[in-house]
């Protein structure tokens, strides 16, 4: 009966602290990706966002992390690979929906870039339109719609007039 208060004990104990301790690790793994990243230590990084996916795969911020990665690493196939599960996941997600923007921009697929933007606006949150409008806007230049790139960067600057990219776009 000892043994068995004893197990019970140790249960209630090590199942209700593991789950801070696993928040507390992924916020510790994604400060030393992010420190990897800014020392341009993409591999080393990449396994460090892995590694967080590999027990907590509904994490959104290590998903954004292994897109940015591999578009850093100019691996836009995985990125768009990434981004696609991503949004299986999270569907309509405007982060996401963006990141794959960006990387459809960096591969040459502008109409598909515009798409993602465009539905990145539907439901983005009011602090990242403005990124969203300038790329949405470098979309629209590269297909030589420039009075669209022209309103779309006009729009970046209302949102948003200390972003200096949209100015010199």
């Amino acid at each position: 009966m000892k043994k068995l208060t004893l197990l019970i004990t140790l249960y209630l104990v090590l199942g209700t602290t593991g789950i801070p301790q696993n928040s507390e690790r992924i916020a510790n793994l994604l400060a030393e990706a992010d420190s990897l990243i800014a020392a341009n230590r993409l591999p080393e990084a990449l396994a460090k966002t892995e590694k967080i996916l590999s027990g907590a795969a509904n994490n959104k911020t290590a998903h954004q992390y292994r897109i940015n990665i591999y578009y850093l690493m100019q691996n836009n196939k995985e990125a768009l690979r990434y981004a696609d599960e991503a949004l299986k996941r999270f569907p309509q997600d405007p982060d996401f929906l963006y990141q794959r923007g960006v990387v459809n921009n960096s591969s040459g697929r502008y109409g598909k870039a515009l798409e993602d933007f465009s539905d990145a606006l539907l439901s983005a949150q009011a602090g990242n339109l403005y990124k969203i409008y300038l790329n949405r806007g470098m979309s629209n230049y590269y297909i030589l719609d420039y009075e669209s790139a022209m309103t779309d960067f006009n729009k970046a600057i209302e949102l948003d007039s200390n972003y200096a990219s949209a100015y010199k776009s």
